[in-house]
């Protein structure tokens, strides 16, 4: 019966639909934790560089060798 022909293919088509979405939203998903890491590892750097500078900052105070 061709009704039935039809009714399968709109299923399949709105499975094919959700799939898509599916993708979508995990490939977005996975960019928002590339960026959520980018940001992590550029604090952990900031963090890094000040405190080489708080270390630096030390040394010269005490002065060399004193």
């Amino acid at each position: 019966m061709w009704w039935k022909e039809e009714e399968e293919e709109e299923e399949e088509e709105e499975e094919e639909e959700l799939e898509e979405e599916e993708e979508e939203e995990e490939e977005e998903e996975e960019e928002e934790e590339e960026e959520e890491e980018k940001e992590e590892e550029e604090e952990e750097e900031e963090e890094e560089e000040e405190e080489k500078e708080k270390v630096g900052g030390q040394g010269n105070e005490r002065g060399d060798g004193w």
